[in-house]
């Protein structure tokens, strides 16, 4: 059997109004199965051009930052909005082991550190 410690809130779109309820009506489901909230993360945070590498925020960049504020809960992490993590998750192939040292491998990389900080008896 598996043990529930927590739960993280995904939002996607971030900026919009419909997400933030999507945010809200999650919270309430993970508060009623009396998990903990381990924070939020942006996910699509940002769209980085393949060519040039410029960053940009399609969805806009502090929406997360902002509901995290008022929820009074950390953001946990961004995962950037990129062809290789479509392309591999569509294979079955994790980007952390297709491509473990990229970017966007960071990414999961440093989020699951950060949950790893917040889950019960983790080493902090």
């Amino acid at each position: 059997s598996v043990s529930v410690r927590g739960s993280l809130v995904g939002m996607n779109s971030v900026g919009q109004t419909a997400c933030f309820r999507s945010v809200f009506l999650k919270l309430k489901l993970s508060t009623s199965f009396f998990w903990q909230v381990l924070g939020i993360v942006q996910n699509m945070s940002f769209f980085q051009c393949p060519k040039c590498k410029h960053e940009t925020y399609i969805f806009g960049a502090e929406g997360a930052k902002e509901l995290a504020t008022k929820l009074k809960l950390d953001v946990l992490g961004d995962i950037p909005l990129h062809m290789n993590i479509r392309e591999m998750s569509d294979k079955g192939q994790p980007i952390v082991v297709s491509h473990p040292d990229s970017p966007e491998a960071n990414a999961y990389l440093r989020l699951s550190a950060e949950v790893m900080k917040k889950l019960p008896g983790s080493p902090r």
